[in-house]
């Protein structure tokens, strides 16, 4: 129509910086310097605050790219150091190290060294007891849901996972050795369901891993919780834990007379102090270290050097066990000394002579399997 402005449609080719700052419509009235500047001003705030949010985001995947070079850099790391720690350790000979004076007449097999640690576990009869049921059970029973055993305790397992050695990397999240770990657990759980999982299990999974695949340590802790003292310590059944704890107060009235007498004055019962010991095999108690060569005399020699380590322990801390207090030695015997002289230690452990005959005399005496 004449005299009607025409309307100024935008570009379908401006950019969208282009329709921020384009003149308003001719149709209507132009607006005030204060309005342009205001609006400029705003137009600049945002592009700033554009610009701040990209930065932020490049600094953000700098940081990320950087933590990941640094978690790959330190599992090489963890990984080169498992492997040379296995090379060095892995095949040593421990023979004689431990006990002086008490090495294999030569010729001469040990015969714990025959208890098959590494061996692939094998259904046991005690095995098949908890866990199995014949057809005809299964035809008397109802409907109902069975529970097996202690399944339900897998679910503790990534709880323990963190506090598992936790002055080493190699256990913790993000480690080499967290999901083997959790692996060869969940692993035994099922296989063993009568005991399930238990704290102080994680302790000997992780030392296995230490020196073998995930499936060799599977293997190696299902054999050595065939123990008979380890599986009555990991199933908690107090009625047989109370015989071994008498027959741990005989060795100690046998070798280490002054350390007994004190502590049962002081009302210190044996089980207030090696449940930790005996379920973690020392690990968690004693330096790495000592605990791994102790570990090497124990599967050479067998239960009997268990009982001798826990009566040389004692007998090593026997100077402030025998004059100490209530609080001290409770103190001293849940929390062993990290600076133990290994040679002295061993020393003390050698001289704790216990015979295979007293040793199984007390364990038949208390009804105990020998």
């Amino acid at each position: 129509m004449a005299g009607t402005a025409a309307l100024s449609l935008p570009s379908t080719t401006d950019t969208p910086l282009e329709r921020v700052i384009a003149t308003r419509p001719m149709t209507l009235p132009p607006k005030d310097t204060e309005a342009q500047k205001r609006h400029a001003k705003e137009y600049l705030e945002m592009v700033k605050g554009f610009k701040k949010k990209e930065l932020f985001q490049i600094l953000e995947t700098k940081s990320q790219r950087a933590k990941e070079e640094e978690k790959r850099k330190r599992k090489e790391q963890d990984e080169a150091f498992l492997k040379a720690f296995k090379q060095k350790y892995g095949d040593t000979v421990v023979k004689g190290q431990g006990k002086e004076g008490n090495e294999d007449e030569e010729g001469e097999e040990d015969e714990s060294c025959e208890s098959g640690a590494g061996d692939e576990p094998t259904p046991s009869s005690e095995l098949e007891g908890p866990g199995a049921q014949t057809d005809a059970d299964c035809d008397q029973e109802d409907d109902s849901i069975w529970v097996i055993g202690k399944e339900n305790t897998v679910s503790l397992i990534p709880l323990d996972l963190p506090r598992t050695f936790p002055c080493l990397s190699f256990f913790q999240v993000g480690g080499p050795s967290h999901g083997p770990l959790g692996q060869v657990l969940e692993a035994y759980v099922c296989y063993r369901p009568d005991i399930g999982y238990v704290q102080g299990m994680s302790y000997l999974a992780a030392v296995m891993l230490l020196y073998m695949d995930t499936f060799p340590a599977f293997c190696c802790l299902a054999n050595l919780l065939n123990s008979p003292i380890l599986v009555c310590f990991y199933r908690m059944d107090m009625t047989h834990i109370s015989k071994y704890v008498r027959v741990l107060d005989a060795i100690m009235a046998d070798h280490i007379p002054r350390v007994h007498n004190h502590l049962r004055s002081l009302d210190i019962s044996t089980d207030l102090y090696i449940m930790d010991w005996i379920l973690t095999l020392f690990c968690k108690a004693l330096p790495l270290d000592i605990a791994t060569r102790v570990w090497d005399n124990y599967f050479l020699r067998g239960d009997i050097f268990l009982y001798s380590t826990i009566a040389g322990v004692l007998s090593y801390l026997a100077p402030q066990l025998e004059n100490g207090t209530f609080d001290e030695c409770l103190q001293l015997l849940t929390h062993l000394p990290q600076d133990m002289d290994e040679t002295a230690l061993f020393q003390h452990i050698g001289n704790i002579n216990i015979s295979p005959k007293r040793l199984e005399e007390l364990l038949v005496e208390q009804g105990l399997e020998v």
